[in-house]
């Protein structure tokens, strides 16, 4: 079973209990205005560049078929309306300026570079958290990941927004120990300008999946005057009593998303936010009514 990812990040600590290895599948049906991994979303290979890291060597020059790239007076551009996505340019590119995003690869393999660090889970309480992405945009490569990780008895934590079929989502039940669920914006027309979609489907899997298995975690990603107002979070919270959820993870604004525009030649439509103060974000944890344990998960 074959599917694209587009990093597997070993040693995470904030992707689920203990030392974690994380595997980003690419493609996202949503298109979060704010999105911290924009490379993430297309669901084919991409072409990143980072200006910082280009030496203006022109191997990239050389090799492009397409003639997208220009290097005069160690000056480089990049025309990406000629680019085709081939890769030439990043496979002649000696110092990583060039690189791409998506690489094919089969469930099996995956699994088994995981493994390799079954030590550090079992010491420290860990796994293998399977993100995105969307991992329900590729649910066949997803779920054999998953079947495998539980045949090797590794902690298996999927993240999802939700965004999928719920037959599709209720097929990890077996396979996966912990679900964490992203939760942004409550509202369904504020959801509709600033994700591209509706929420129906969302908060329908979400109550579904709340009848099938109580190993549950939202997750909730703070974006300055979009998600962290407190009208918002309380209608989260309203929504887990209904569905009797009892943890939430509010994920803090990081900045650094902003420069991984700059690799896929997009700007960063938000524009500058300010990150939230300590105060701010404990406000947020208070709000939380009796029976729902809130925290702060920074990283």
């Amino acid at each position: 079973m074959d599917g694209f990812i587009f990093d597997i990040d070993h040693f995470a600590t904030h992707d689920g209990p203990g030392i974690r290895t994380v595997i980003f599948l690419k493609g996202c049906p949503l298109n979060c205005v704010w999105c911290h991994s924009p490379e993430s979303q297309g669901f084919m290979p991409e072409l990143l560049y980072t200006a910082s890291k280009c030496a203006g060597c022109g191997a990239c020059v050389e090799a492009c078929p397409q003639q997208a790239h220009v290097v005069s007076q160690n000056t480089h551009k990049l025309n990406r309306s000629r680019c085709e996505q081939c890769g030439a340019c990043a496979a002649a590119c000696t110092r990583s300026a060039l690189k791409m995003s998506g690489t094919l690869r089969d469930a099996s393999s995956i699994v088994s570079q995981a493994a390799a660090y079954r030590v550090f889970y079992e010491q420290s309480g860990g796994g293998v958290t399977i993100s995105g992405g969307e991992p329900l945009a590729q649910p066949a490569f997803a779920l054999e990941i998953a079947k495998n990780l539980h045949l090797e008895g590794i902690h298996t934590i999927l993240e999802t927004s939700g965004m999928g079929i719920w037959a599709d989502l209720k097929k990890f039940l077996p396979y996966v120990d912990l679900f964490y669920y992203d939760l942004k914006i409550f509202d369904a027309c504020r959801h509709l300008q600033y994700t591209g979609v509706l929420p129906d489907i969302i908060q329908s899997n979400l109550e579904n999946l709340s009848r099938q298995t109580r190993q549950i975690v939202i997750r909730m990603p703070l974006i300055p005057g979009y998600t962290d107002h407190e009208e918002n979070v309380e209608e989260v919270y309203r929504f887990m009593r209904k569905l009797d959820l009892r943890q939430i993870h509010l994920l803090p604004y990081n900045a650094s998303s902003q420069a991984k525009y700059a690799w896929v030649g997009r700007d960063y439509s938000p524009g500058h936010l300010e990150q939230q103060t300590q105060k701010a974000l404990q406000s947020l944890v208070l709000l939380a009514p009796k029976g729902i344990e809130a925290s702060v998960i920074t990283g």
